[in-house]
């Protein structure tokens, strides 16, 4: 998986880095991404506060974003 490819993984401290979803669409590549974080976080004993920068997601069409 793409995220496997970047270095994104649990065991790194994911809270101290920043992920930029450049097209969200449906979330095949944010919603693991928000799984890694919550799981390195919990891993890390990062509070759910440390996470508010982690990641961010865009899309340009309006009902992907909704979704």
């Amino acid at each position: 998986m793409l995220l496997d490819l970047t270095g994104y993984t649990v065991e790194r401290d994911l809270a101290d880095l920043r992920l930029m979803e450049p097209s969200c669409g449906s979330g095949a590549v944010l919603g693991p991404a928000v799984e890694r974080l919550i799981a390195s976080a919990q891993a890390h004993g990062r509070k759910p506060g440390d996470l508010a920068d982690a990641i961010r997601a865009y899309d340009l069409q309006g009902e992907h974003v909704e979704t």
